[in-house]
Protein backbone atom coordinates (compact mmCIF):
# COMPACT_ATOMS: atom_id res chain seq x y z
CA UNK A 1 0.00 0.00 0.00
CA UNK A 2 1.34 3.58 -1.39
CA UNK A 3 0.27 6.68 -0.01
CA UNK A 4 1.43 9.00 -2.69
CA UNK A 5 0.85 12.72 -3.76
CA UNK A 6 -2.78 13.38 -4.94
CA UNK A 7 -3.44 9.61 -5.84
CA UNK A 8 -2.86 8.80 -2.26
CA UNK A 9 -5.89 8.32 -1.03
CA UNK A 10 -7.38 6.28 -3.96
CA UNK A 11 -4.54 4.24 -4.17
CA UNK A 12 -4.99 3.19 -0.75
CA UNK A 13 -8.59 2.80 -1.30
CA UNK A 14 -8.15 0.49 -4.52
CA UNK A 15 -5.49 -1.81 -2.40
CA UNK A 16 -7.56 -2.45 0.86
CA UNK A 17 -10.00 -3.26 -1.83
CA UNK A 18 -7.85 -5.83 -4.10
CA UNK A 19 -6.72 -7.13 -0.64
CA UNK A 20 -10.27 -7.58 0.92
CA UNK A 21 -11.44 -9.48 -2.38
CA UNK A 22 -8.73 -11.80 -2.07
CA UNK A 23 -9.47 -12.47 1.28
CA UNK A 24 -12.88 -13.39 0.74
CA UNK A 25 -12.00 -15.87 -1.95
CA UNK A 26 -9.36 -17.64 0.27
CA UNK A 27 -12.17 -17.37 3.37
CA UNK A 28 -14.99 -19.09 0.88
CA UNK A 29 -11.83 -22.06 0.13
CA UNK A 30 -11.07 -22.59 3.67
CA UNK A 31 -14.48 -23.04 4.71
CA UNK A 32 -14.77 -26.14 2.99
CA UNK A 33 -11.86 -27.66 4.68
CA UNK A 34 -12.79 -26.23 7.72
CA UNK A 35 -12.09 -28.54 11.09
CA UNK A 36 -12.70 -25.79 14.26
CA UNK A 37 -15.58 -23.03 14.37
CA UNK A 38 -15.60 -20.31 16.46
CA UNK A 39 -17.91 -19.82 18.91
CA UNK A 40 -18.71 -15.99 19.54
CA UNK A 41 -20.42 -14.91 23.17
CA UNK A 42 -22.83 -12.08 23.12
CA UNK A 43 -21.15 -11.37 26.11
CA UNK A 44 -18.17 -11.02 24.72
CA UNK A 45 -19.12 -8.23 22.05
CA UNK A 46 -15.47 -6.84 21.81
CA UNK A 47 -14.44 -9.93 20.67
CA UNK A 48 -11.28 -9.66 23.10
CA UNK A 49 -11.67 -12.99 23.87
CA UNK A 50 -13.34 -15.84 21.75
CA UNK A 51 -13.15 -19.61 21.75
CA UNK A 52 -12.06 -22.07 19.47
CA UNK A 53 -13.64 -25.19 19.63
CA UNK A 54 -11.52 -28.55 17.88
CA UNK A 55 -13.45 -30.91 16.33
CA UNK A 56 -11.11 -33.91 16.44
CA UNK A 57 -10.45 -33.15 19.96
CA UNK A 58 -14.31 -31.16 21.38
CA UNK A 59 -11.67 -29.06 23.43
CA UNK A 60 -11.76 -25.38 23.59
CA UNK A 61 -8.32 -23.04 23.19
CA UNK A 62 -9.24 -19.94 24.28
CA UNK A 63 -7.56 -17.31 22.13
CA UNK A 64 -7.99 -13.37 23.27
CA UNK A 65 -7.75 -10.98 20.28
CA UNK A 66 -7.31 -7.20 20.64
CA UNK A 67 -8.72 -4.50 18.53
CA UNK A 68 -11.09 -1.85 18.77
CA UNK A 69 -13.84 -2.48 16.09
CA UNK A 70 -15.92 -5.80 15.46
CA UNK A 71 -15.03 -6.89 11.85
CA UNK A 72 -18.88 -6.31 10.44
CA UNK A 73 -18.36 -2.73 11.56
CA UNK A 74 -16.48 -1.86 8.21
CA UNK A 75 -17.63 -5.07 6.41
CA UNK A 76 -14.34 -6.98 7.18
CA UNK A 77 -13.58 -10.09 9.09
CA UNK A 78 -11.80 -12.23 11.61
CA UNK A 79 -9.19 -13.81 8.85
CA UNK A 80 -8.93 -10.69 6.52
CA UNK A 81 -4.76 -11.00 7.57
CA UNK A 82 -4.36 -14.61 8.12
CA UNK A 83 -3.34 -15.68 4.26
CA UNK A 84 -1.57 -12.53 4.27
CA UNK A 85 2.59 -12.70 4.52
CA UNK A 86 3.47 -11.41 7.35
CA UNK A 87 6.34 -9.45 5.81
CA UNK A 88 4.11 -7.49 3.65
CA UNK A 89 1.69 -6.10 6.88
CA UNK A 90 5.37 -5.38 8.56
CA UNK A 91 5.88 -2.90 5.03
CA UNK A 92 2.49 -1.29 5.10
CA UNK A 93 3.72 0.20 8.26
CA UNK A 94 7.06 1.25 7.02
CA UNK A 95 5.88 3.15 4.05
CA UNK A 96 3.43 4.83 6.46
CA UNK A 97 5.79 6.14 8.57
CA UNK A 98 7.64 7.83 5.58
CA UNK A 99 4.20 9.61 4.46
CA UNK A 100 2.01 12.26 5.76
CA UNK A 101 -1.52 10.52 5.77
CA UNK A 102 -4.93 12.46 4.12
CA UNK A 103 -7.62 11.96 6.73
CA UNK A 104 -9.32 9.84 5.02
CA UNK A 105 -6.44 7.28 4.36
CA UNK A 106 -5.85 7.44 8.03
CA UNK A 107 -9.56 6.63 8.44
CA UNK A 108 -9.37 3.83 6.09
CA UNK A 109 -5.66 2.66 8.22
CA UNK A 110 -7.07 2.78 11.21
CA UNK A 111 -10.45 1.27 11.18
CA UNK A 112 -8.52 -2.14 9.11
CA UNK A 113 -5.58 -2.18 11.41
CA UNK A 114 -7.93 -1.58 15.01
CA UNK A 115 -10.08 -4.11 13.66
CA UNK A 116 -10.35 -7.76 15.82
CA UNK A 117 -8.89 -10.23 13.73
CA UNK A 118 -6.33 -12.86 13.28
CA UNK A 119 -2.55 -12.18 12.69
CA UNK A 120 -0.86 -13.57 9.56
CA UNK A 121 -0.28 -17.11 9.42
CA UNK A 122 3.93 -16.66 8.29
CA UNK A 123 6.05 -14.27 9.72
CA UNK A 124 4.63 -12.59 12.55
CA UNK A 125 3.51 -13.43 15.37
CA UNK A 126 0.31 -12.03 17.42
CA UNK A 127 2.95 -10.25 19.75
CA UNK A 128 4.72 -8.95 16.73
CA UNK A 129 1.68 -7.97 15.16
CA UNK A 130 0.35 -6.23 18.37
CA UNK A 131 3.73 -4.27 18.81
CA UNK A 132 3.11 -2.81 15.64
CA UNK A 133 0.02 -1.09 15.84
CA UNK A 134 1.25 0.10 19.74
CA UNK A 135 3.84 1.73 18.54
CA UNK A 136 1.97 3.70 15.39
CA UNK A 137 -0.33 4.82 17.90
CA UNK A 138 2.06 6.46 20.25
CA UNK A 139 4.44 7.64 17.49
CA UNK A 140 1.72 9.31 16.19
CA UNK A 141 0.62 10.49 19.42
CA UNK A 142 -3.02 9.46 19.26
CA UNK A 143 -4.17 9.65 23.01
CA UNK A 144 -8.15 9.28 22.53
CA UNK A 145 -7.05 5.96 20.73
CA UNK A 146 -4.86 4.91 23.50
CA UNK A 147 -7.23 5.36 26.19
CA UNK A 148 -10.15 3.80 24.21
CA UNK A 149 -7.69 0.76 23.14
CA UNK A 150 -6.81 0.27 26.87
CA UNK A 151 -10.55 0.40 28.19
CA UNK A 152 -11.53 -1.97 25.24
CA UNK A 153 -9.18 -4.49 25.86
CA UNK A 154 -8.27 -5.21 29.35
CA UNK A 155 -4.91 -7.82 29.38
CA UNK A 156 -2.43 -7.34 26.33
CA UNK A 157 1.48 -7.52 25.96
CA UNK A 158 2.40 -3.68 25.89
CA UNK A 159 -0.18 -2.79 28.06
CA UNK A 160 2.20 -0.99 30.50
CA UNK A 161 3.95 1.01 27.59
CA UNK A 162 0.93 2.87 26.42
CA UNK A 163 0.22 3.59 29.86
CA UNK A 164 3.76 5.16 30.59
CA UNK A 165 3.19 7.02 27.34
CA UNK A 166 0.29 8.82 28.61
CA UNK A 167 1.22 8.95 32.46
CA UNK A 168 4.49 10.84 30.53
CA UNK A 169 2.59 12.66 28.03
CA UNK A 170 0.36 14.76 31.50
CA UNK A 171 3.41 14.55 33.27
CA UNK A 172 5.77 16.37 30.54
CA UNK A 173 2.38 18.85 30.26
CA UNK A 174 2.75 19.96 33.64
CA UNK A 175 -0.47 18.27 34.13
CA UNK A 176 0.37 15.86 37.26
CA UNK A 177 -3.52 15.51 38.30
CA UNK A 178 -4.53 14.28 34.25
CA UNK A 179 -1.55 12.11 34.32
CA UNK A 180 -2.44 10.71 37.74
CA UNK A 181 -6.15 9.95 36.25
CA UNK A 182 -4.51 7.43 34.21
CA UNK A 183 -3.05 5.16 36.61
CA UNK A 184 -6.52 3.75 36.56
CA UNK A 185 -5.47 1.73 33.69
CA UNK A 186 -3.49 -0.33 35.60
CA UNK A 187 -4.45 -3.76 37.43
CA UNK A 188 -2.63 -6.24 39.47
CA UNK A 189 -1.36 -7.99 36.24
CA UNK A 190 0.81 -4.79 36.23
CA UNK A 191 4.24 -5.54 37.65
CA UNK A 192 6.10 -2.19 36.46
CA UNK A 193 7.90 -0.26 39.26
CA UNK A 194 7.59 2.79 37.30
CA UNK A 195 3.99 2.41 36.90
CA UNK A 196 3.42 1.42 40.44
CA UNK A 197 5.59 3.94 42.12
CA UNK A 198 3.73 6.95 39.95
CA UNK A 199 0.43 5.81 41.76
CA UNK A 200 1.93 5.46 45.14
CA UNK A 201 2.96 9.54 44.44
CA UNK A 202 -0.52 9.89 43.22
CA UNK A 203 -2.63 8.43 46.19
CA UNK A 204 -0.12 10.72 48.68
CA UNK A 205 -0.54 13.92 46.68
CA UNK A 206 -4.39 12.95 46.99
CA UNK A 207 -4.18 12.81 50.48
CA UNK A 208 -4.62 8.77 50.33
CA UNK A 209 -2.15 7.81 52.57
CA UNK A 210 -3.56 4.38 54.05
CA UNK A 211 -3.37 3.30 50.38
CA UNK A 212 -0.58 4.55 49.32
CA UNK A 213 0.68 2.88 52.69
CA UNK A 214 -0.44 -0.09 51.53
CA UNK A 215 0.75 -0.28 48.00
CA UNK A 216 4.18 0.48 48.94
CA UNK A 217 4.11 -2.24 51.73
CA UNK A 218 3.47 -4.64 48.75
CA UNK A 219 6.50 -3.25 46.93
CA UNK A 220 8.54 -3.24 49.68
CA UNK A 221 7.81 -6.97 50.28
CA UNK A 222 8.52 -7.91 46.87
CA UNK A 223 11.68 -5.83 47.01
CA UNK A 224 10.63 -3.74 44.44
CA UNK A 225 10.52 0.09 47.16
CA UNK A 226 13.64 2.24 46.95
CA UNK A 227 15.07 5.44 48.53
CA UNK A 228 12.50 7.56 46.51
CA UNK A 229 9.60 7.01 49.05
CA UNK A 230 12.10 8.20 51.91
CA UNK A 231 10.63 11.32 50.59
CA UNK A 232 7.20 10.41 50.80
CA UNK A 233 5.65 10.86 54.21
CA UNK A 234 2.57 9.00 54.84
Amino acid sequence: MLFNSQAMGVESADIWKKEKNKEQEDIKEEKKQEKSKIDFSKENKNLDEIKIVDSDTNLEKPIRLTGLYDPEKNDLNLNMWSNTNGEEIEKIFKRIEKVQLSSFSEKIFIDTIFTYSYPAKANLSEDKFLKLKINWLIKNNKLSLIEEFLNVNLEFSGKSKLIKYLVDHYIMSANISTGCEKVSFINKEIKDNYLEKFRIYCLVLNKKDQQAQLNFDLLREEGRSDKFFVTLNF
